[in-house]
């Protein structure tokens, strides 16, 4: 392949996830792959979801030395939060690669829309039968037998089950290195030496390995044996129990249990002869580096061990369980150097044809880009915007409410000084849109005199980028000359809203210049009208605060080009804009304006607040409007009194395909519970609704009230009389109209006949 880059010319981001980083064949995998890879055309970084007390830190430290980072996070995390965590990470990558059957992977695959692709490797045929693969791009066994187990499993797909197996890096087998390596061991130079490699794991038969080591020692006295491995930390009794073993056998001064080591290309260019005895593995990554130091190989029939020795030519296989038959061939091979370095060479010569790392990394660069080429294409911009996507950078310049200090964020980030670095890193993701903001009290530091000075970086990096910029013009603060109540603050952010679109220009031909005249209005009001969380610190005032920014939200920018970035969802076709004739259970109500009106206020608020909308997601603070628990004032206008936060809706497949609405939170009445027809309005003294009327074949009569009057002033006003059915002329069906609130703020509607 010509190129492994992505389109926008950045390396392929490759991450590699784990339930666990032991040491093992399939982290050694990982780290040759990351030493092995073009770091230019791609970047390889690990995960890992679980670890228990006692794994080793080796590999850890190994791929760190290397370059590669290891996510740790999961460590502290319980499943739930670890799944929650993958699905908020996984989509940063291009390719994902999951090792070991990661029981976290799926879960955090269903929680996301646009997945990247899935390359599942598996080391044994358990793993490859197990778990779902509906979300597998690719399934890679490492031996044969793990591809066929995948492919059983993939019906439709067996294709997308392949087999490259585990790669060595030759070059780190020095037969130099046995020398000094014996030497270190305490072992002469004729002494035979005799070696195991792996983790202490029972299904590994490491036992039967020791009893050959004192059948092999009786005869052989001067033979020595080692190994290398140290405990597996969900069974660390197996390695005492080994120990005990060798103990007992009177093995104390032949036979070395090493623990992990880092150098084991050296050990084994140390030893003689090497055994393997496994039962249920898949194929013994171990074998490969055996064959890689020329060693002479004795094994067990076992999936992938069949695939890379030939009995009699390049490695000798053995009965399972069966020591003395184990014992038999080690002597024949102490007594046989020529048997062992015919053996040794012809292993070797398969390793360097199959395993070597050039002949495998190939086998992986060719399935990363297959996997890539057939993802589907991300979303193509609209047409309104540069890119689908879009990047924003937080522009607050408020006042903190403990010490009354204005916040910078722009600076605070250094965005300021490094836009055009900002920018073009967003434009390496192919995000050429973004959301940015001015500093109206640096701007404006003098009634009508306007300094663009900490304006002119950001503009000046988004033409050299191409960065489409939408201009965020009000973020939570205003020049301190100013008082937000009076008239003064709508003229003056007029004038500057004004002068900002004539300094920014007009949009390229073809295109709208965009601004956001006011940021987050329903969160702004309540955080500086009522809970005194931000400036102006005021508190009963958030409905006013409210208004007055509705009243700045209207203005265009005095761009004639330009739009304010709020999106109203619009009538449904065939949507009826007057009453329909008909009974009057059956005509749609008047909307009322909202009670309790500001007068010179309450009706000329714009479409930002009473606009109807309906957004695919929101965004919400550890503090916001919508907490019950936040202290509201009684004298609020009903309109902006906040319903409590509503359970997570039932999953919609088609929730996603929804268009993305910029859109202000608050959604004022429809929040409200609505109440059918024959019952009294909400009582807040009495916590319920009352039943006013009881239904008859005339009609309904009204119902007396069983409970004692409210004092009060209210209590002594008139009642109005119910409407009565038996007053019509033309008897109708009575028809009663429920509406019930989702959790999506959408409404349907449910009729029950009662005649």
């Amino acid at each position: 392949m010509s190129t492994a880059l992505t389109a926008d010319a950045r390396p392929i981001r490759i991450l590699f996830v784990f339930a666990w980083l032991v040491v093992g064949g399939e982290e050694t995998e990982v780290r040759l792959l990351a030493q092995a890879l073009d770091p230019t055309r791609y970047r390889i970084e690990v995960v890992a979801c679980f670890r228990k007390d006692g794994m080793p830190e080796q590999t850890h430290a190994q791929l760190e030395a290397i370059g590669v980072p290891v996510d740790r996070t999961p460590y502290a995390l319980g499943f739930d939060e670890t799944v929650a965590y993958l699905a908020s990470k996984l989509p940063a990558y291009d390719v994902v690669v999951s090792c070991q059957n990661v029981a976290d992977i799926y879960p955090a695959l269903e929680r996301m829309h646009l997945r990247p692709p899935l390359i599942e490797h598996g080391g044994l045929v358990s793993e490859a039968l197990a778990g779902p693969k509906h979300f597998t791009t690719r399934y890679v066994g490492v031996c044969a037998s793990i591809r066929d187990a995948a492919a059983s499993r993939m019906p439709g797909r067996e294709h997308d089950a392949i087999e490259i197996p585990s790669m060595v890096n030759t070059r780190a087998f020095d037969p130099v290195r046995r020398a000094p390596i014996r030497a270190t061991l305490g072992i002469a130079e004729d002494v035979p030496l005799i070696g195991w490699l792996g983790r202490l794991d029972p299904k590994k038969r490491v036992e039967d390995f020791i009893e050959a080591a004192a059948l092999v020692h009786a005869n052989h006295p001067r033979a020595r044996f080692v190994v290398i491995g140290g405990p597996d930390a969900f069974i660390p009794e197996y390695a005492v129990a080994l120990r005990n073993r060798a103990h007992a056998l009177g093995l104390d001064t032949a036979l070395t249990l090493l623990g992990d080591r880092d150098d084991v290309p050296d050990l084994l260019a140390a030893l003689d002869i090497f055994v393997w005895l496994s039962r249920g593995e898949g194929m013994p990554h171990v074998i490969a580096e055996a064959g890689a130091a020329r060693l002479p190989v004795i094994a067990t029939r076992d999936n992938g061990s069949e695939q890379q020795i030939v009995d009699g030519v390049s490695g000798l296989f053995v009965p399972h369980e069966d020591p003395p038959a184990v014992a038999t061939a080690i002597t024949k091979l102490i007594e046989e150097p020529a048997l062992r370095t015919c053996l040794g060479t012809a292993l070797r010569a398969k390793v360097d044809s199959e395993y070597a790392v050039a002949a495998v990394v190939p086998r992986w660069e060719a399935l990363f880009a297959e996997v890539l080429s057939n993802r589907p294409p991300l979303p193509r911009p609209t047409g309104l915007f540069r890119s689908f996507l879009q990047g924003g950078f937080e522009s607050s310049t408020h006042r903190r409410a403990h010490d009354r200090k204005r916040v910078d964020v722009i600076a605070a980030s250094h965005h300021d000084t490094l836009a055009a670095h900002d920018y073009s890193e967003l434009a390496k993701l192919g995000i050429l849109t973004v959301r940015d903001g001015l500093r109206w009290h640096l701007i404006e530091r003098e009634p009508g005199i306007y300094d663009w000075s900490s304006l002119d970086r950001q503009l000046d990096a988004a033409k050299a980028i191409g960065t489409e910029v939408i201009w965020d013009l009000l973020h939570y603060g205003w020049p301190d000359d100013i008082d937000i109540w009076t008239p003064t603050f709508v003229t003056r952010f007029a004038a500057f809203a004004a002068a900002a679109a004539r300094h920014i220009g007009p949009a390229p031909a073809g295109e709208t210049r965009f601004y956001a005249p006011v940021n987050e209005i329903s969160f702004f009001a309540w955080g500086g009208g009522d809970a005194a969380y931000l400036n102006p610190f005021a508190r009963g005032r958030g409905y006013e605060l409210k208004v007055q920014l509705a009243r700045v939200d209207r203005s265009d920018g005095g761009d004639p080009r330009g739009r304010p970035h709020r999106k109203v969802r619009p009538r449904r076709p065939g949507h009826q804009r007057h009453h329909r004739p008909g009974p009057p259970e059956r005509r749609p109500r008047r909307r009322r304006p909202p009670p309790r009106a500001i007068p010179g206020l309450g009706h000329d608020r714009g479409k930002s607040v009473a606009a109807d909308r309906r957004p695919t997601g929101v965004a919400r603070y550890r503090r916001c409007q919508f907490l019950p628990q936040q202290p509201v004032d009684p004298r609020r206008p009903t309109a902006d009194v906040r319903s409590p936060p509503q359970p997570p809706a039932p999953r919609d497949p088609n929730r996603r395909l929804r268009p993305i609405r910029p859109t202000d939170l608050h959604r004022g009445n429809r929040h409200r519970r609505q109440r059918p027809p024959g019952l009294a309005p909400d009582d807040p003294a009495r916590g319920e609704d009352r039943p006013i009327a009881r239904r008859t074949r005339r009609g309904r009569v009204p119902l007396p009230d069983p409970r004692p009057p409210r004092l009060g002033r209210r209590s002594l006003l008139p009642q109005r009389p119910p409407r009565l059915l038996a007053d019509r002329k033309q008897p109708y069906p009575t028809c009663r109209t429920r509406r019930r609130h989702s959790d999506s703020a959408t409404f349907s509607k449910s009729r029950e006949c009662l005649n």
